[in-house]
C-alpha cells in the first residue's frame, strides 16, 4: 500500500521560504526543527474531519479542533459581523498561522461566503484552497502580477456580494525598534482600497497574543528565518486559546467620506488598535465589599405632601409634566430618602454605586437638592447637589465641600475661580435616560439658582468615568481631555488623591491624539467602537464640553468602585450665548455677558501691567 504524499515537502517549503537551494544538513533541521512532519499530520486529520458525513466543520474549525486550541470570542462581539452584503474584515496578524484559523472560524460562524487573502503556501494545501485568494508575501519572480490578479479576483468577489477577510500587514507581526513592542508592519493600502473600490462595509477584528522570543529573535539575523520558523510557533500553539475581540463595522457610506485611500488605511488600523486590551481587566479594590440589598421606598403620597408643601419659591423651571425644584433636605426626609436610593440604582447600573442600601452622605444634610418632579407618574426623576462655595467656606471650611474628599485643593483654587458653585451627584432615574430633554430641564433649573445667586459665575464638581470601561478607554479619554480640554493653571491648586494610572495606549492610537483637529465626538466614535455595549463618552462629559468645561484633574474613588472622576469647571462667562440664553434666559444671559465684558477688561489691564 502506497504513504500518501504530505501535502507540503519539507525540503520544497524550506527552500521556498529562504529564497534558495538548501542543503541536506539543513533540510533535516527544518524537518526535526520545525515540526512540518507533525503538522502535515494534523492537516490530514482535519482533512478527514471534514470529509465526514453530516460534518458541517470547515477546514479552519477542523484544525483548531486537532490542534486542541479554540477561539475566545463572545456572542456580543459575533453578532457584530454583518450577516450579508459585501464585507471587509481587516486584523492584526501577531501569531501567523493561529491567527489566520481564527480569523476565518469567527467569521464562518455567521456567513460561509468568505475568503481569506492568504499567503500563496496555501495553495499547496487541498482543502483550503476553496478558501482563499493566494498572495505571494516572499516576493518571488512575477510575485506582483500574481498579486494583482489575486486583489482583481477578490474585488470581484465582494461586489457580488461577499466577505473577505485580510491581515493588511502581509507578514506576521514582529519587535520593530520604532515602537519598541511587538506589532504589524506597516499595512499595504491595497487592502483598505478594496473597501472603497467595492462600496463594502469594513469590520475590524483585534487578536491577543504574540509569537515566542526566538521567534522575534530569529527576525534580528534575517526576517526569512522568522518565518521559516511560523510552522513551529503553530505547533506550540497546541492546547491554548486566542481571544479576539470584534469592533463596531465601518458602514460604507463613512469608508466613502475619506479623501485617499492612506487615510482610510490608517483609520482602519486605529479602529483594530483600538480594541488592544479591551478584555476586563480586574480593578485592584481598596476595599472588597458586597453591596446591600436597596432601602424600601417611601409611600408616593407621602414623597407628593412633601412637595405639595414646599414654598413657591422652591420652583425653578417647568415644562410639560417636569418641574425641578430646589431645597434643603431638612424640608424633604421622604424626597430624600427617594432621592438616595434612585441615585445608587442609577449609579449601580452602569458599575459604580457606594455598595449601601442607599447613597447619602452627610454633605446632603446642607448641600442645596435640585430634583426633577414628573407631577404626572408623582414620581423623583433626576436630580442634582449644589453648594454654594462661599456660603460653606465661611460656615465649614474647606472640609465643609465635597471636592476635597477626592482632591487636594488649595486656596487658590477657589481663589482662582471666584465666586462658584459645587455640584454633583447628578443622576436621571433609568427609564428616563432616553428623555434627552430632561437634562437641559435640569441645567434650566441650575440656571435659575444662579441667576438668583448673581455674583456666582462658575460651577465646578466630579463628573464620573464608570470602571465599567475597558482600560483602554479610559485612558484613550483621559489623554483627550488633557490635551486638549484642560486648564493648567487650575490644575495645578488641584491634586488627585488617588491618581489615575493608565496603561500604555497603542502606538496608533497616541499617533491618532496627536492630531490637533481630534474632537470629543471622535474619541467618542472610538470608544465606542471597542466597547461590548456600545457606549461612548459619557454623557455629562460631553455635556460639559459643550459648555465650555475644562478638565484640572483625575482621582479614583475607592469608595464609589473605583470610578474616575474628573475634576471639571465651567465658567459660564466662556458658554456661548445660545447655551447661555437656553439655561440662563435673557436676562441672565445678558447678565453673564457683562460679566464676561468686565473679566476681559481686567485681564486685559493685567496683560498691559505686566509687559
Amino acid at each position: 500500500m502506497k504513504t500518501k504524499k504530505p501535502p507540503v515537502e519539507e525540503k520544497e517549503l524550506g527552500e521556498r521560504l529562504l529564497g534558495g537551494t538548501m542543503p541536506r544538513s539543513l533540510a533535516r533541521f527544518t524537518k526535526s526543527f520545525l515540526r512540518l512532519p507533525q503538522l502535515n499530520e494534523i492537516y490530514r486529520r482535519a482533512e478527514s474531519r471534514i470529509h465526514e458525513p453530516g460534518d458541517d466543520e470547515t477546514i479552519f474549525e477542523a484544525i483548531l479542533e486537532t490542534l486542541g486550541s479554540r477561539l475566545e470570542v463572545s456572542e456580543q462581539d459575533l453578532a457584530r459581523i454583518p450577516r450579508e452584503g459585501p464585507l471587509l474584515v481587516v486584523a492584526n496578524h501577531p501569531l501567523g498561522g493561529l491567527d489566520g484559523l481564527a480569523l476565518m472560524s469567527l467569521i464562518t460562524r455567521g456567513r460561509q461566503d468568505c475568503k481569506l487573502l492568504a499567503n500563496s503556501i496555501l495553495d499547496r494545501f487541498e482543502a483550503f484552497q476553496p478558501w482563499v485568494f493566494s498572495v505571494d508575501v516572499l516576493g518571488e519572480e512575477n510575485a506582483w502580477r500574481k498579486n494583482a490578479f489575486a486583489l482583481k479576483e477578490a474585488a470581484r468577489w465582494m461586489r457580488n456580494g461577499g466577505c473577505l477577510a485580510a491581515f493588511p500587514a502581509g507578514q506576521v507581526s514582529n519587535w520593530r525598534w520604532s515602537t519598541r513592542c511587538v506589532s504589524d508592519r506597516a499595512w499595504n493600502p491595497a487592502v483598505a482600497s478594496l473597501a472603497k473600490l467595492t462600496n463594502a462595509t469594513v469590520t475590524p477584528v483585534f487578536f491577543e497574543g504574540r509569537n515566542s522570543a526566538w521567534f522575534q529573535g530569529a527576525g534580528f539575523v534575517h526576517p526569512r528565518l522568522r518565518t521559516l520558523l511560523l510552522g513551529r510557533e503553530l505547533w506550540n500553539c497546541r492546547g491554548t486559546a486566542v481571544r479576539a475581540r470584534v469592533g463596531d463595522p465601518i458602514p460604507a457610506s463613512q469608508v466613502r467620506n475619506f479623501a485617499n485611500v492612506e487615510e482610510l488605511n490608517d483609520h482602519l488600523r486605529l479602529r483594530v488598535e483600538a480594541l488592544r486590551g479591551t478584555a476586563k481587566q480586574p480593578v485592584r479594590k481598596i476595599e472588597e465589599r458586597t453591596f446591600e440589598a436597596l432601602a424600601k421606598n417611601p409611600p408616593r403620597e407621602d414623597i407628593a405632601r412633601e412637595i405639595k408643601n414646599l414654598p413657591e419659591d422652591a420652583e425653578l423651571a417647568r415644562k410639560g409634566d417636569f418641574v425641578i425644584y430646589s431645597t434643603q433636605a431638612s424640608n424633604i426626609p421622604n424626597v430624600m430618602c427617594e432621592i438616595g436610593i434612585l441615585r445608587e440604582v442609577t449609579f449601580r447600573d452602569v458599575g459604580e454605586g457606594t455598595g449601601k442600601s442607599i447613597d447619602l452622605d452627610s454633605f446632603d444634610e446642607y448641600y442645596h437638592q435640585l430634583f426633577a418632579w414628573d407631577e404626572k407618574a408623582k414620581q423623583v426623576v433626576g436630580g442634582y447637589r449644589l453648594a454654594v462655595v462661599d456660603e460653606v467656606l465661611r460656615e465649614k471650611g474647606r472640609k465643609g465641600l465635597y471636592v476635597p474628599s477626592l482632591f487636594s485643593v488649595r486656596k487658590s483654587f477657589y481663589k482662582g475661580m471666584g465666586s462658584a458653585v459645587e455640584l454633583g451627584r447628578s443622576f436621571i432615574r433609568p427609564e428616563y435616560q432616553r428623555k434627552f430633554a430632561l437634562l437641559g430641564l435640569l441645567w434650566q433649573g441650575i440656571g435659575e439658582f444662579l441667576n438668583r445667586r448673581p455674583d456666582c459665575c462658575v460651577l465646578y464638581g466630579p463628573v464620573s468615568i464608570s470602571a465599567d470601561y475597558a482600560p483602554v478607554s479610559r485612558n484613550l479619554m483621559v489623554r483627550f481631555l488633557r490635551r486638549k480640554e484642560w486648564s493648567p493653571k487650575l490644575a495645578k491648586s488641584a491634586r488627585a488623591k488617588h491618581p489615575f494610572r493608565g496603561s500604555n495606549l497603542p502606538i496608533a492610537l497616541k499617533r491618532w491624539l496627536r492630531d490637533e483637529g481630534r474632537s470629543i465626538a471622535e474619541v467618542s466614535a472610538v470608544v465606542s467602537s471597542v466597547e461590548p455595549d456600545g457606549k461612548g463618552v459619557p454623557v455629562l462629559v460631553k455635556h460639559y464640553l459643550k459648555l465650555n468645561g475644562s478638565f484640572v484633574s483625575f482621582s479614583v474613588d475607592p469608595d464609589f468602585e473605583n470610578s474616575l472622576d474628573g475634576l471639571i469647571v465651567v465658567d459660564m462667562r466662556d458658554m456661548s450665548d445660545a447655551h447661555l440664553g437656553r439655561y440662563f434666559g435673557e436676562e441672565g444671559m445678558n447678565r453673564m455677558i457683562r460679566a464676561r465684558a468686565i473679566r476681559n477688561l481686567e485681564q486685559n489691564k493685567q496683560q498691559e501691567r505686566t509687559k
